[in-house]
């Protein structure tokens, strides 16, 4: 029996620079995983990570990266302001900053006036001040990272946080179900 799942409901909020409230966000975070049971038909089971991911942290651009076999990551998906960088493959110093993610096994927020390397390197459609990466590990193995672009900076509380590290979870078990984001397996 093919079932059908909704679109993540966005969560009503006064001002695009205020998050949701943690309830709203857990409920949001039940909508994600459910649709990710469901990835029957057309379409990435990406789909609802991203939705879940631009309401929770209001992106203007939202990406999944999938580390491939050589030690690159590929834009898997990408949405909004980031809808150019899809299937572009990042090497050199960008994957040398992934890998400091994973080492660091954080999430991590830079601003383009921090004028350091994850502005840099991540901030990657025009007009964007403000971001996140999140990693996706599965059973020790770097899998990829869930990229955020914002044009403005968002009050960031520590459910933002966490409920951002689990959507970047359930990322990582699309790829493991799906058979991408075979990376190397790393100790720590």
């Amino acid at each position: 029996m093919q079932t059908r799942s909704r679109s993540t409901q966005p969560l009503d909020s006064g001002d695009a620079t205020d998050l949701p409230r943690p309830l709203a966000t857990l409920q949001m975070l039940n909508q994600v995983a459910r649709a990710l049971g469901h990835a029957e038909g057309p379409g990435s089971p990406f789909v609802a990570v991203i939705e879940g991911v631009g309401t929770l942290l209001r992106a203007d651009g939202v990406a999944v990266l999938v580390r491939d076999l050589s030690g690159n990551y590929v834009f898997r998906v990408a949405h909004g302001g980031l809808a150019e960088w899809g299937d572009y493959t990042l090497s050199g110093p960008a994957c040398e900053l992934l890998e400091a993610l994973h080492f660091r096994d954080q999430v991590t927020l830079f601003k383009r006036t921090q004028r350091n390397a994850w502005a840099r390197e991540f901030l990657l459609a025009a007009g964007m001040n403000w971001g996140a990466l999140a990693p996706i590990r599965v059973r020790d193995q770097n899998v990829g990272a869930v990229l955020v672009n914002n044009r403005h900076a968002v009050h960031v509380r520590p459910e933002h946080i966490e409920a951002f590290e689990n959507l970047a979870t359930l990322a990582g078990w699309r790829c493991r179900k799906s058979g991408s984001g075979r990376g190397s397996r790393t100790s720590s």
